[in-house]
């Protein structure tokens, strides 16, 4: 799987079936995700819940996607998304509680308005262009990766 940042709060992910773009809509190859429910298209599984919260599974890897959630999740939210590997998540005031909550074994912010803040309160890398993962490459602690 390859990550890449299209910018604001877009990205990218492939896979060797699938093309999944996610933004303000969120496509499996040429099939639009149309909000709440379960879709499988190209082996990728993608449960969409309110507030356009998408969990997708890439065969043994699972990602969050919180789109532009600007608060806390819920506790109910939490237990919906279950346990993740990879989180998507906007850097705004509540994405420190989201990552604790969630504990992703990789969390990547994105909508820079807050990264000095972000940074302060996590150790932050140099960015890279795209992330390739495999279930074997994830840590056992949340790391932070920075697109660019």
């Amino acid at each position: 799987m390859i990550i890449t940042w299209q910018g604001g709060e877009k990205f990218t992910v492939r896979t060797k079936n699938a093309v999944v773009k996610i933004g303000e809509t969120v496509k499996i190859n040429d099939f639009e995700i149309q909000g709440e429910g379960e879709y499988e298209v190209g082996g990728v599984e993608c449960q969409g819940m309110i507030d356009n919260i998408f969990v997708f599974t890439f065969g043994d890897i699972r990602l969050a996607y919180l789109n532009n959630l600007k608060r806390a999740l819920r506790e109910n939210e939490t237990e919906l998304i279950g346990e993740i590997d990879i989180l998507l998540a906007p850097s705004c005031d509540s994405v420190k509680q989201n990552i604790q909550n969630l504990e992703p074994k990789i969390a990547i912010p994105y909508n820079f308005e807050n990264l000095d803040k972000f940074c302060k309160d996590f150790s932050c890398p140099e960015p890279i262009d795209r992330i390739k993962i495999k279930k074997s490459d994830l840590p056992e602690k949340t790391e932070i990766v920075i697109l660019q």
